[in-house]
C-alpha cells in the first residue's frame, strides 16, 4: 500500500450500509484536512441494472450477479487501485442514479454510466457524498424495506 496514497475499499452488497460507512469515512477524513477522493463500487459494474435483469433472467451470473467477476471491470478496478496508489490519480467513471442531480444535470442518463474518460480521471476532484446523497440513500433503503 502506498503511503503517499493510501486505499480503503469498502465493499458489501446493497443496502449493506457501505453508503453510509463511505460517508463517515469522508467525514472523518475532513475533520482531519484530509483531501479524500471516493470512488463507488458501481463504477466497475460491467452492466447497468436493466442489463443485468435481463441478464439475470437468461440464468447468468446466478442469484448474486452483481458479484461474479465476470460481471465487473475487475481489471479496471486493478489499474485505479495501481495507478492511484502510485499518482493520486487515475480512470474511473460514475453509475448515475435518478437522484443523481449533478450528473443528470451534466447531461448524462440516469441507471448509465458516464464514460470512461478524461473527464474523470482526476481523482482529486471526486466530490465526497453530501448530506442529500446521505439523505437519498435512506429513503431508498426505508422503501425497499417497506417492500420486503
Amino acid at each position: 500500500m502506498s503511503k503517499r496514497h493510501p486505499i480503503i475499499a469498502v465493499t458489501g452488497s446493497s443496502g449493506a450500509g457501505t453508503t453510509t460507512t463511505g460517508q463517515i469515512f469522508s467525514r472523518m477524513f475532513a475533520s482531519e484536512g484530509l483531501n479524500a477522493a471516493m470512488v463507488s463500487g458501481d463504477s466497475f459494474h460491467r452492466y447497468n441494472r436493466e442489463q443485468m435483469a435481463r441478464l439475470a433472467a437468461k440464468g447468468q451470473f446466478g442469484e448474486r450477479n452483481h458479484f461474479a467477476l465476470a460481471a465487473n471491470h475487475i481489471d479496471k478496478l486493478e489499474a485505479l487501485f495501481y495507478d492511484y496508489g502510485h499518482t493520486g490519480n487515475g480512470r474511473y467513471r460514475q453509475y448515475v442514479h435518478d437522484e443523481d442531480r449533478r450528473l443528470v444535470e451534466a447531461g448524462h442518463k440516469p441507471v448509465t454510466f458516464t464514460p470512461w474518460g478524461h473527464n474523470n480521471k482526476d481523482l482529486t476532484k471526486v466530490q465526497p457524498p453530501t448530506q442529500q446523497t446521505f439523505d437519498n440513500e435512506s429513503r431508498r433503503r426505508h422503501a425497499s424495506d417497506l417492500k420486503q
